[in-house]
């Protein structure tokens, strides 16, 4: 672990216990970004009790919270109720009343002399619901796990440690957890439109995803060194030409007169 070292977690709202594990291996102290002033879900309350961890938050909705808090519900027992085809075609036939419903609490969060989308406000929303996407795969990961421990004990139950060769595959054959953000571009989009209102921003970044490398090929970063984080684990120390804000504002455009410099730390799953 480098001592001393704050790094704001890039792009993930939502705290994995195996990412924590990997990530405090890196740097001493984790910043996450809160879409909003509520309590997060899972490890990251209490790491941040432990001092280890800390949130970035937008400026605070205050008296609106309550309100934000049940259109994020509201947004995600839609969803639920969207993977029954019967549901699909119910609404297709009547979409009105939760359409209505769901731009009356819009309106309430907006205030009712703005008519138009406050595009802060839709990224708090995108990011909320990958937050608690991730929380949902976490735990789909975890009893995953359990039930491959417990397959693997029934194998040898029922025919002994040849299960490679007597057993069927897909009951022992390990499935790795979703490292890879589903709906990564809206996320990125919505970190942009919080980023004009954001207190402040860390000069180091940890990235544990493969496409942001990728799109940061380009800037001419110089590569400071790699070490080992335990197995099938490793971190890679970048150093990018430009500051944190104009690093994550990318694309349109590479700024003419770069205002600073950001260390990434990547972490890289073998």
């Amino acid at each position: 672990m480098l001592s001393g070292v704050e790094a704001l977690l890039y792009p993930q709202t939502y705290l994995r216990r195996d990412l924590a594990e990997a990530v405090l291996q890196a740097v001493e102290k984790l910043v996450l970004l809160r879409p909003a002033e509520y309590p997060p879900e899972g490890i990251a309350r209490e790491l941040n009790r432990e001092g280890r961890v800390r949130f970035l938050t937008p400026p605070p909705l205050g008296d609106r919270l309550k309100t934000f808090l049940d259109l994020i519900r509201g947004y995600e027992e839609w969803g639920l109720l969207m993977r029954y085809p019967e549901n699909v075609a119910l609404f297709k036939g009547t979409p009105e009343p939760l359409e209505e419903s769901v731009s009356e609490i819009k309106r309430a969060l907006r205030g009712e002399d703005q008519q138009e989308d406050d595009p802060v406000l839709s990224a708090r929303i995108i990011l909320a619901l990958a937050e608690r996407l991730d929380h949902k795969l976490e735990g789909l990961d975890e009893e995953l796990q359990r039930l491959e421990e417990r397959s693997r004990f029934l194998s040898r139950m029922i025919v002994g440690d040849t299960i490679e060769v007597r057993f069927p595959r897909w009951v022992t054959e390990v499935q790795e957890p979703h490292w890879e953000l589903p709906a990564l571009t809206e996320r990125l989009r919505a970190w942009k439109k919080l980023l004009p209102v954001l207190p402040e921003l860390p000069e180091t970044l940890i990235v544990d995803q493969p496409a942001l490398l990728e799109e940061w090929a380009d800037l001419a970063p110089q590569k400071m060194g790699s070490r080992p984080l335990g197995p099938g684990l490793e971190v890679t120390e970048w150093l990018y030409p430009l500051s944190t804000r104009e690093l994550l504002e990318l694309p349109p455009s590479l700024p003419q007169n770069p205002s600073g410099k950001t260390r990434v730390y990547f972490l890289q799953r073998l």
